[in-house]
């Protein structure tokens, strides 16, 4: 039995006034990856000359839904234009799953995740999508469809808080972090002869 789940989230974050403005350091994308999730969850496949495109595989946690465990794996794009916009999207993913601790053959699982942060006047804004097509083995697929419909939504709209949480913590400190260091940067260029 197949059931779809979605989920969206939205972000506004205050930007702190620097010298640099966040739109520069949002031109790399891959600073917005390493705000997202742990170095450990995520693999780079592949960076475009200039950095503007970067291709990763991130693990994501396993995911409990009522008595079956996802391990999903998905390999994603992110990209930034030259105003600063970075992109998020999902081009494949993969799944393993167990019920009750006993592995199942490879369930149908397509994952779409879309993604989008910008800055607008001294503000970041961002929006992500998160859809999910998975095949749902017995015995869960016999609970209720309301309750298989809520239980699957719920657990996208976590995955989907969850990043939401870490980017908030984590996007605005690094950007300070960067910014602090181009200002060292460019003031030792400056004491150089």
């Amino acid at each position: 039995m197949f059931n779809t789940f979605q989920a969206r989230e939205s972000v506004a974050i205050a930007v702190p006034k620097q010298s640099i403005p966040i739109t520069n350091y949002l031109q790399e994308p891959q600073r917005l990856v390493d705000a997202l999730q742990d170095q450990s969850q995520i693999e780079i496949l592949a960076k475009s000359k200039g950095n503007s495109l970067i291709t990763f595989r991130f693990v994501l946690q396993p995911l409990s839904f009522l008595q079956l465990r996802i391990f999903p794996t998905v390999d994603l794009d992110a990209w930034s234009d030259q105003t600063g916009n970075v992109y998020l999207r999902s081009l494949s993913s993969q799944v393993k799953a167990d019920l009750i601790g006993i592995e199942l053959p490879h369930p149908h699982f397509e994952l779409n995740l879309k993604g989008q942060i910008y800055a607008k006047a001294d503000q970041l804004f961002g929006e992500a999508s998160l859809d999910v097509r998975v095949e749902v083995p017995p015995p869960v697929s016999f609970a209720p469809q309301s309750i298989l419909q809520s239980t699957g939504n719920n657990l996208l709209s976590s995955v989907l808080h969850s990043m939401k949480q870490r980017l908030l913590q984590q996007l605005i400190k690094n950007y300070s972090q960067w910014t602090e260091s181009q200002e060292n940067y460019q003031k030792n260029q400056i004491l150089i002869p």
